[in-house]
């Protein structure tokens, strides 16, 4: 039996002559011995030697076919299998597979080197077992465990970023793993791809950071022009105090009305720079909208324009802080009430997308042009004569932390439409 074994263990090549020669001394040792031992006429004798003879030229012509078919076929495979290795191996991306119990069973060359592995330590092993082989490695292994379980429930690749710690420093991937079933559903194999994206970050990073340099630029710019002029005011009227020149008392009204003009930028600005950590509390969108549209109908009267509101049945609760939606809505409804025209309407929708909130308001203003629409919402960026062009600019930070969105559409000649999307449930909710 061990003999037979060793035999299919031999190199194809050897395979074929060993089993023809072989298969011939059992032939012909066989066939003398039966004829060694039938009492036949010497005609027969004759026909049987020469039979014997033809017959096994066929037979080992037709083994011969199949087995030099099943080489070529093996070959090809063969073939196909080395160069898809090399292609592999060629790669700079961590590839291995994994069968049905996460066990490993194939590792590039990458691979190999990123864990240095050895062969006898990976093959035939889970993650939880190379944990205990590698234990500086032994949170990633376990990690692994947990998203291959992950790729498997889901019954479809899933993606993520992983970061690794090597001796030369930390790396960081974007894993795909793609799980792979038989007909019946059930689990076939693992494919995993791991690509080194620790330069794209550090590119990512460098241009988020020049980014916000330059923003920081704009601001400072900004804010130097908006406060320079109600501080130039403040010390032309404070030398005209000191030299007792005029009603200080109406001097000093000007004053804290630009004190309180610096103030109200500051405040904005703050709004716009710092983190603010929202109180997320379930609220009625259509209720919050209706308030502000009292608080703003008395402006609107004056000007001779009507609100108009529509909104859809069963509109679900939000997740938001109530106070910050409102000066967005404040701001937004001011805003089409003053490029409103006398007579005409403005128009507020509200109806649910999928797991989305959408605000719609629509005014039949003078519209604005394509150059100034893109510039909307850039800090200290106005179209109004006293308008600090911080408004939109606070109105898109806070819809971006509701993690909504906020989109404008303009004609000029036709109307704006300002959509707003909130989601339902939110992320940030505590």
């Amino acid at each position: 039996m061990e003999a037979i074994k060793r035999l299919f263990k031999i190199k194809p090549y050897y395979k074929i002559p060993m089993i023809y020669i072989s298969l011939g001394i059992i032939w012909i040792l066989s066939t003398d011995l039966m004829l060694a031992h039938m009492e036949q006429s010497t005609n027969i004798d004759e026909i049987w030697r020469t039979f014997k003879g033809w017959l096994f030229i066929i037979v080992s012509g037709v083994l011969f076919f199949f087995l030099f078919r099943n080489q070529y076929k093996i070959q090809k495979v063969e073939e196909e299998r080395e160069m898809l290795s090399s292609l592999i191996n060629a790669m700079s991306d961590f590839i291995s597979i994994k069968d049905g119990d996460n066990r490993w069973k194939e590792l590039n060359d990458f691979a190999y080197k990123l864990y240095e592995l050895h062969d006898e330590d990976y093959l035939g092993k889970n993650d939880a077992e190379l944990s205990e082989l590698y234990p500086a490695y032994r949170e990633h292994f376990l990690e692994c465990v947990r998203t291959d379980e992950e790729a498997w429930a889901k019954k479809k690749p899933i993606q993520f970023e992983e970061v690794l710690l090597l001796e030369e420093g930390q790396k960081t991937f974007q894993v795909i793993k793609v799980p792979l079933f038989t007909k019946d559903g059930k689990r076939k194999a693992l494919f995993v791809i791991g690509r080194d994206i620790t330069d794209i970050k550090r590119a990512e990073e460098l241009i988020a950071k020049n980014e916000k340099l330059s923003v920081v630029g704009q601001l400072a710019a900004g804010v130097a022009h908006e406060i320079r002029n109600p501080l130039t005011s403040l010390k032309g009227f404070v030398r005209l105090i000191q030299e007792n020149k005029g009603d200080n008392n109406f001097y000093l009204n000007i004053m804290d009305n630009e004190l309180e003009r610096i103030n109200i930028i500051v405040n904005e600005l703050l709004l716009i720079a710092k983190p603010q950590k929202e109180s997320f509390t379930k609220n009625n969108i259509v209720n919050l909208i209706r308030s502000v549209i009292d608080l703003m109908s008395s402006e609107a009267k004056m000007t001779g324009i009507t609100i108009e509101v529509k909104a859809a049945e069963q509109i679900p609760l939000i997740d938001c802080e109530a106070y910050h939606l409102k000066q967005v809505f404040i701001n937004i409804i001011k805003n089409a009430i003053e490029a409103s025209k006398v007579g005409t309407s403005i128009h507020v929708n509200i109806f649910q997308e999928q797991d989305m909130v959408c605000i719609e308001v629509i005014d039949e203003g003078c519209g604005i042009e394509k150059e100034r629409l893109q510039k909307i919402g850039e800090p200290f960026f106005t179209m109004k004569e006293k308008g600090t062009g911080l408004g939109m600019t606070v109105s898109f930070k806070i819809i971006q932390n509701h993690n909504g969105s906020l989109q404008i559409d303009s004609e000029v000649g036709q109307g704006t439409t300002v959509s707003v999307r909130l989601p339902i449930d939110n992320n940030q909710l505590s």
